[in-house]
């Protein structure tokens, strides 16, 4: 399930776990589009943290991340960027997200689907 966040509870809801937050508008054609694509993921995805925010209602957040366009999906590990998709993504597009590697510089993290 896609569960809307604030800017008050944005931070906390992001804090721990993997985190896939969808950024969108109303007057925004393809986020409409994006919107049955991202619950669709959410909901063969349950492990993962899936939010969406307004980006319009929600300028602080919008600013803090430099969201210069919608929709873009940014995924959490823990309350840390660690990726950024810009444009509509298909379910398998974003599942295929959730196992890959990134290092930080200091040790290598993988993210493995529960």
């Amino acid at each position: 399930m896609v569960e809307e966040i604030k800017t008050s509870d944005f931070y906390f809801k992001i804090a721990n776990g993997t985190s896939f937050v969808k950024f969108w508008g109303d007057f925004c054609g393809p986020c409409k589009s994006y919107a049955v694509n991202f619950s669709s993921f959410a909901k063969n995805n349950p492990n993962v943290n899936c939010y969406s925010v307004n980006a319009i209602e929600e300028l602080e957040i919008t600013d803090k991340f430099k969201i210069s366009r919608i929709p873009v999906t940014i995924i959490f590990k823990d309350g840390v960027e660690i990726r950024r998709l810009d444009g509509i993504q298909t379910p398998a597009q974003l599942e295929s997200n959730i196992l890959w590697k990134i290092y930080d510089g200091k040790k290598p993290y993988i993210y493995i689907r529960k």
